[in-house]
């Protein structure tokens, strides 16, 4: 959704919120500040000056070589200890040796931070009411958040030795907070143009982050994920909500704010139970048991490897316009099935019934191998193809497919085989020999073809309409120059007249019998409803 291009715009310090480029004099509480977010982080730096790593931790480092500090801190401030970030804590610690001094750096979250100190820095002293200290802080907080800015807490302590194993699982207590920075990650522009095309295509984007409630309201805001604050909630009133409290109101919510991992879990399981398809994407490792559970798991091509290896699909530039390309493809695909499927069984089935036909009346089968090649070639495979062209459906269910194959194919294949025998039971009424099976086939070949064409063109537009006639045109003069060797014969205005009525009464009761069978599974839905209630 965003640009994923950090870049450190303010910094709270003394009680007061600065622009990073107004900042001029670096004292000490601004050093140590920088020095928290620079030594208690794990980007890399190259020769070139080049920094790899977290967007998050690169804008950092990118913010103290703006303030003109050395990277060559790195080499005289040794890394001796540190505890890795960690989403359910969301604060990573470092222990670094300083001048012979050992310097406890931690940065995380503002609220998470706030409750492993017990003093904080202001103008240089060590300042022991946090308490009230604190309402400052959250103030200063709430309005960098306010302005989409991602927000980082910093604190330190001195300890006077190399802490143990032992002593680091509870290092990162009694600290000293010094200040926050803002960041600002733009949204993408197309982000937003992607986000309207998914609700046209019926599917809702739902922002889970570990960011500020504030800040990720802000940026759903201007992408149009959401509409008002009543859409937002926090990790902290989710773990509240029962699963069952969840899943009856998963759809009130657009934005989840400082969720942990468990919390992105119940999130995707709540839409499921709804009967929705899921699809999470994720960069992390704290995303991958969400992704696992999803119906289909996508990870940011700048993402982990960890990510990478546990998703079915890598968004190689980790653009979330792509999201909607993807869904698109995979309905085309569906669509194409679909409609190369449905003709396929009404076809199948249309030459089995008059197979049963044949056999119950103990005829020849009514069409020669020859006829039924061409009658493939011209109603099957060259429509079909052109279809694979057509424009994609906004929507396609599972139910649909089965009901475009089975409900269109199975009613119409037996009507049309009904209209094609009466047809040729009453040939006699346009003076046609009955008898007659050469005739006889040529009405039934050219009537089948017309109809099995014409469910290949509904609903008509303007594409279908030039394959449907091109396909007709196609048949008739690859007859007529060699009726012979398809054993067809010409047929007259009467029979033409013939085959069209019975063509287009079968397009009608068929039409006709399909509305029935919605209508009736209207009333059994309307009935369910009223039972519920």
């Amino acid at each position: 959704l965003t640009q994923n291009k950090m870049t450190v715009e303010k910094i709270f310090i003394n009680s007061e919120t600065r622009d990073l480029e107004n900042i001029k004099d670096i004292n000490e509480d601004v050093k140590k500040l920088v020095y928290a977010n620079m030594l208690c982080n794990d980007t890399k730096i190259s020769k070139d000056g080049t920094l790899t790593g977290d967007p998050t931790e690169t804008a950092l480092v990118d913010m103290a070589f703006k303030l003109d500090f050395d990277p060559t801190i790195y080499d005289r401030t040794p890394r001796l200890n540190e505890v890795p970030f960690d989403s359910d804590r969301k604060l990573m610690t470092t222990v670094n040796e300083i001048n012979g001094k050992y310097i406890v750096y931690t940065k995380g979250g503002v609220d998470e931070l706030l409750k492993r100190c017990n003093s904080y820095l202001l103008n240089g002293e060590i300042k022991q009411d946090l308490k009230q200290y604190s309402e400052i802080i959250r103030e200063h907080n709430e309005n960098m958040a306010k302005e989409a800015l991602r927000v980082l807490a910093c604190a330190y302590k001195e300890i006077d030795h190399k802490p143990t194993d032992e002593e680091m699982k509870d290092i990162e207590n009694d600290l000293v907070f010094v200040g926050m920075v803002g960041m600002i990650d733009p949204p993408r522009e197309e982000a937003k143009k992607a986000v309207e095309k998914c609700k046209t295509a019926g599917i809702k984007t739902v922002m889970i982050t570990g960011d500020h409630k504030i800040t990720a309201t802000a940026i759903a805001k201007k992408l149009g994920i959401l509409e008002n604050e009543d859409e937002a909630i926090t990790g902290v009133e989710l773990e509240k909500m029962s699963q069952e409290e969840l899943e009856k109101n998963v759809r009130k919510y657009s934005v989840y704010a400082r969720v942990s991992p468990e919390h992105k879990v119940r999130i995707v399981k709540a839409w499921q139970k709804g009967g929705e398809i899921v699809a999470m994407t994720g960069d992390g490792v704290n995303d991958i048991l969400a992704m696992k559970e999803a119906d289909c798991s996508i990870a940011m091509g700048n993402g982990s490897d960890a990510a990478r290896e546990a998703a079915q699909v890598v968004l190689l530039d980790s653009d979330f316009g792509n999201m909607r390309n993807i869904v698109y493809e995979g309905r085309k695909n569906i669509n194409n099935i679909t409609r190369s499927a449905s003709l396929f069984t009404y076809k199948n089935i249309f030459s089995l019934l008059l197979s049963i036909y044949a056999i119950i009346f103990t005829i020849a089968y009514p069409l020669e191998p020859n006829q039924v090649s061409l009658g493939s070639a011209f109603t099957i495979g060259i429509p079909a193809f052109f279809l694979t062209f057509e424009e994609n459906q906004k929507k396609q269910q599972n139910d649909e497919f089965w009901k475009n194959i089975f409900l269109k194919s199975l009613p119409s294949a037996i009507i049309s085989f009904l209209a094609i025998v009466c047809m040729v039971k009453c040939s006699v009424i346009f003076d046609i020999n009955s008898n007659d099976l050469t005739t006889a086939c040529s009405y039934l070949f050219f009537t089948g073809g017309f109809i099995i064409l014409y469910k290949c063109a509904k609903p008509l537009n303007k594409y279908r309409t030039i394959v449907f006639i091109g396909c007709i045109l196609g048949m008739i003069i690859t007859i007529n120059m060699i009726p012979e060797f398809f054993s067809i014969r010409s047929i007259s205005l009467k029979a033409s007249i013939l085959v069209t009525m019975f063509a287009l009464f079968e397009i009608i009761v068929a039409r006709e019998i399909l509305l029935l069978f919605n209508k009736f599974k209207e009333f059994i839905e309307d009935k369910r409803k009223y039972n519920k209630l």
